[in-house]
């Protein structure tokens, strides 16, 4: 005869009363509860000590001062329009006049993708704060906004004091 012991009614049968979830039910969602807890307090520790790590993506970097900038690997606005110049063309008013307003003792770098003037600072002058220097010496060049770097602009970068 075929048995008519519901799945439920198998709960009742092996000593759990009617009404009440079989106990391993109950270990095993407590368990589950436990497991989701310790790993959300475990995650909440890692990404706190990685953040107010010296130099991680959330330590204070003094305000405005430490504004990330973002690089658009872009060409440069002249780059092609000297592509298609004609050889016989005489050279430009406008480079020999930015050569003739560069600082004397200045190095030029040329900015690469993922370049900020913070990192460039850090590259130049060992100190990142110096950002502020490159950008008053670039501000024609780089224009209004420090985080609007293009890759491929050609950078004066001031002698160091």
């Amino acid at each position: 005869m075929p048995s008519l012991v519901s799945p439920l009614d198998s709960d009742v049968a092996n000593g759990a009363s009617p009404g009440q979830p079989a106990a391993g039910r109950s270990r095993f969602w407590l368990l589950a509860a436990i497991v989701v807890v310790v790993v959300a307090i475990v995650g909440v520790a890692i990404g706190l000590s990685l953040g107010s790590r010296q130099g991680g993506p959330l330590a204070s970097q003094n305000g405005a001062n430490g504004r990330p900038a973002i690089v658009v690997p872009t060409p440069a606005p002249g780059a092609a329009a000297s592509a298609v110049a004609s050889p016989s063309a005489a050279p430009s008013s406008v480079v020999a006049s930015a050569t003739a307003s560069a600082q004397v003792g200045a190095s030029e770098y040329v900015v690469q993708p993922g370049d900020t003037l913070r990192s460039i600072a850090l590259d130049e002058y060992g100190d990142a704060e110096q950002w502020q220097r490159i950008y008053q010496a670039n501000r024609d060049t780089i224009g209004p906004n420090p985080d609007a770097l293009v890759a491929g602009t050609r950078l004066q970068i001031p002698p160091p004091q």
